[in-house]
Parts: structure tokens; sequence; C-alpha cells
């Protein structure tokens, strides 16, 4: 394996490290604005904002 090969192998696992990392970084965001969510609709009284 030469040194072409091996940096787009590397470039190529560093981007696939970054995609992992910012799908979990949107799916706790997902996560805690729903809930937060639900949270202000829960404290407003009207269960029709639960539906989120």
């Amino acid at each position: 394996m030469d040194r072409s090969d091996r940096f787009t192998r590397d470039l190529l696992q560093k981007l696939a490290d970054l995609e992992q990392s910012t799908r979990a970084a949107a799916a706790q965001y997902e996560r805690t604005d729903a809930a937060s969510g639900r949270e202000i609709a829960a404290t407003a009284g009207d269960s029709r904002l639960l539906n989120l």
C-alpha cells in the first residue's frame, strides 16, 4: 500500500468518524428538543401541544 492509498484510507475513516459524531449529536439534539417541548407543553396545560 503506497502513501496515497494510506492517505485516502485515513481520510475516509476520518470522514466516517465525523459523520457518526454528527449523527449522534443530531440525535441527542432531537431527543433534548422533544423533551423540552413536552415539558413546556405540560406546564402550559394544553394537552394538544404534547403531540410533538
